[in-house]
């Protein structure tokens, strides 16, 4: 017998309200997150013979892709960065990356995440963030 539309918008609900890891809150990683900080400080000080403005594009890609589905789906969030811009954002990781070498670039943007929680730009104070 089919469900209900109450019963299984009540199920769909449920599901995405809980938490994504396990109970130890272990979660998959993917792409340039799961790489240390270490890794990440090799490719945003590259060799004088590296040329090219941006050679950790693809990890402000990743980190913007986190921060975007942040700014989703964390209640009452317009911007996680509020008025901070790309620039000073980058600076603040490569800070925060050369203080903890060891640690995955995903837990980099996340302690991003937990020590701005605070001043971010909520949801009723939609106006664009510094590009």
């Amino acid at each position: 017998m089919p469900a209900s539309l109450p019963t299984l918008t009540t199920l769909l609900t449920a599901l995405a309200l809980t938490p994504a890891d396990d109970r130890q809150g272990h979660f998959e990683i993917l792409g340039l997150g799961n790489r240390t900080c270490a890794q990440y400080l090799i490719v945003r000080n590259p060799t004088p013979y590296d040329t090219g403005g941006e050679p950790d594009r693809d990890y402000l890609a990743w980190m913007h892709g986190y921060l975007t589905a942040f700014n989703k789906w964390v209640d009452n969030t317009y911007s996680i960065r509020s008025t901070l811009g790309v620039a000073d954002l980058r600076t603040w990781v490569v800070q925060y990356c050369q203080q903890h070498p060891a640690v995955r670039f995903q837990e980099a943007i996340d302690a991003f995440t937990i020590s701005h929680f605070r001043e971010r730009q909520p949801a009723e104070q939609q106006r664009p963030p510094k590009p």
